[in-house]
């Protein structure tokens, strides 16, 4: 699964302070969306149905718990167990939320835009990319109080594997397509960008006057969102929370897979038979199955992974499963465990394609990174390598337990957390 990504992973001492200054300001009386998180910390996934409920003018933030699985292992046993019952509630940021919420189709007309988009005019980047750069964006629309839309048809329709889960993302996607272009903006900031020093204080309101804004984007904003004055104001509970918690939180609140792959991830289930699932994610870069990816200068040693790995090889206890962006990996990993599960399915870089690939062998690549980022966030032992791919998956399995990470500088897997994966 190769993903390629600019990441950010440093926070400056001062930018600490100041979140720990506004932190103080907050009213204790006030009940925020991150207390309520924690308390009344609820797992869901709807498998009885692919008609999610959505948040509207009366419904507007669910209380998730911050150390939540993402998909709820025993969620997965049957198609026909029915969505935990949500505890939604009244919030202080609620008239800004609301902002962003569209009923249906028909109210599209009355709201402003901003989209995240994905198309074949550039590279975006690979999955792990574009979730960051989709909770940023969505982020952005919240503050700035635009509905939000993701668009995303490369290499295929996102909705043909994830749709949308407590926030409608997709209802008005036709709608702003057919906006005129005098009253629509693009900015490209995949790679990085200067704007995002100046988002703390940049005004939205006079500068971004058009009616659709669309954002090409793989970068983390967060930081940058937390400084902005409004921010303390619409979006406390935004200070709560860690990022790893934020990723958690709002990539389960924007989808939910399909069907087809929850039928996927059930099947899978039944390969692990209720044994401790024990997953490693080895990202190697340009390599014979993705010879257009980039090329590292530290690559993992799969070896060293490999003896760690060994110490679950009780096949009564434990089953391995290893996504890898290298089918030589992939074969080595499955000849040296016998309690290993194999997926044989074709290794597709999302952004970086081999030319002549057929389209629909593409989508298929694409579905199946997915599936695998799934298959990692359901693990009990997770193993990462340095990855934005992996890491998304750490922030959905949603705990630092039992998770490592095999360092650069020893040469070895180590215990590591979800802020320092």
């Amino acid at each position: 699964m190769g993903i390629t990504e600019t990441t950010d992973d440093t926070t400056e001492e001062s930018e600490e302070e100041e979140l720990g200054a506004r932190l103080k300001e907050f009213d204790p009386e006030i009940i925020s969306v991150a207390t309520c998180m924690i308390t009344y910390g609820i797992m869901f996934i709807n498998i009885a149905s692919i008609s999610p409920r959505r948040w509207n003018k009366e419904i507007v933030m669910s209380g998730l718990y911050q150390n939540a699985s993402y998909i709820s292992r025993s969620n997965l046993s049957s198609k026909d167990k029915a969505v935990e019952s949500l505890d939604f509630l009244a919030i202080s940021d609620r008239i800004q939320l609301n902002k962003t919420i569209v009923q249906d189709e028909k109210d599209c007309h009355h709201h402003k835009f901003l989209v995240y988009k994905c198309d074949y005019s550039r590279r975006c980047g690979g999955w792990g990319d574009r979730q960051r750069g989709i909770v940023s964006s969505f982020l952005l629309a919240m503050i700035t109080g635009r509905a939000f839309v993701i668009d995303i048809e490369k290499p295929c329709s996102l909705e043909n594997i994830l749709i949308p889960h407590f926030y409608d993302w997709s209802v008005c996607k036709t709608f702003v397509n057919s906006i005129h272009n005098n009253n629509t903006n693009e900015f490209d900031f995949v790679g990085g960008s200067t704007f995002f020093k100046a988002i703390p204080n940049f005004d939205f309101k006079s500068k971004w006057k058009w009616q659709v804004i669309v954002l090409k984007n793989n970068q983390n904003l967060i930081r940058f969102l937390r400084r902005r004055k409004e921010a303390s104001k619409q979006l406390r509970w935004l200070f709560k929370l860690t990022e790893p918690n934020i990723y958690n939180v709002l990539l389960q609140i924007l989808f939910q897979p399909t069907r087809d792959v929850l039928n996927y991830l059930e099947e899978f289930k039944l390969k692990v038979k209720g044994k401790s699932l024990v997953c490693s994610h080895i990202r190697k870069g340009q390599n014979p199955s993705i010879p257009e990816d980039d090329l590292f200068k530290e690559k993992p040693d799969e070896i060293s992974i490999f003896n760690f790995l060994r110490h679950f090889k009780t096949s009564s206890k434990y089953v391995l499963y290893l996504a890898s962006d290298s089918q030589s990996v992939r074969e080595t990993f499955s000849r040296t465990f016998n309690n290993s599960i194999n997926l044989n399915v074709t290794i597709v870089h999302v952004d970086r394609l081999i030319f002549g690939m057929y389209p629909e062998a593409v989508c298929e690549g694409f579905r199946f990174a997915i599936i695998e980022q799934y298959i990692l966030s359901l693990s009990d032992i997770l193993i990462l390598t340095k990855s934005g791919f992996g890491r998304m998956a750490g922030y959905m399995r949603g705990k630092s337990d039992h998770l490592y990470l095999w360092s650069q500088k020893s040469r070895r897997v180590v215990l590591s957390d979800l802020q320092h994966i």
